[in-house]
């Protein structure tokens, strides 16, 4: 029959598209995860799990001050779920506990050291990244990747890692610490990456807190952060 209210004929629903990684270039369709724990490895556990809640990563009692790294091969098709759990809930690095000492995780790509994204080390009981490698999924209005800036691990004893992502190309990249005055303490500069990675050692800096600058074309990006003692 005829329909009586043909203005309710259209459904809408929402969500929130996961993160999206670009390994289109990848020679070895892999990726890493990685995660560096603390002095108290044994609180921290994570799973790496895929499209239908399928482990494809399941670490626990981990010991102290150590790296672990697993190798994925991906599929475009499918989505991944990044989750990590501190018993003690102040994550990997946390201010009000400096005998834990601090840790990181993150994913990378497998053939290059390039970080595609640096998690949260100050993350409590818990921390769920969504995302996706590449993106077949057919949907209309893809969100641009936004400009971002992590740095980890904050607090710091020895090093930090400045990872950026930066949709907007320029010539090159610098980044720089400063101390409290604005005075440059250190410098890098590097070619124009959409995703572009700083290591820098802070075991020679006092005690105290610090800016990282990070400068790309017209885009400037600053993020304190704080360098303990050894």
């Amino acid at each position: 029959g005829i329909d009586g209210n043909s203005k309710n004929d259209k459904a809408t629903s929402h969500f929130n598209a996961p993160a999206v990684y670009n390994l289109s270039a990848s020679t070895t369709q892999k990726f890493i995860v990685e995660v560096k724990t603390n002095a108290y490895g044994f609180e921290t556990s994570y799973q790496l799990r895929k499209t239908g809640g399928i482990i494809l990563v399941d670490r626990n009692n981990l010991a102290a001050n150590t790296t672990y790294k697993d190798t994925i091969s991906f599929n475009s098709y499918e989505c991944y779920t990044f989750e990590i759990f501190d018993a003690g809930e102040d994550g990997l690095s946390f201010w009000a506990n400096s005998a834990q000492g601090s840790g990181y995780s993150r994913i990378k790509k497998a053939e290059l050291p390039t970080i595609l994204k640096a998690f949260p080390s100050d993350f409590g009981a818990e921390y769920i990244h969504n995302f996706k490698i590449n993106f077949p999924l057919d949907v209309n209005d893809i969100p641009k990747v936004e400009s971002s800036m992590d740095v980890v691990p904050n607090p710091a004893i020895d090093m930090i890692d400045v990872t950026m992502q930066l949709p907007d190309p320029s010539d090159k990249v610098i980044a720089t610490i400063l101390d409290l005055s604005g005075r440059e303490l250190k410098k890098q500069i590097q070619a124009y990456s959409i995703a572009t990675e700083f290591n820098f050692g802070v075991n020679d800096l006092a005690p105290g807190l610090y800016f990282v600058k990070v400068k790309s074309g017209n885009q400037e990006f600053v993020q304190k952060f704080l360098k303990l003692a050894e």
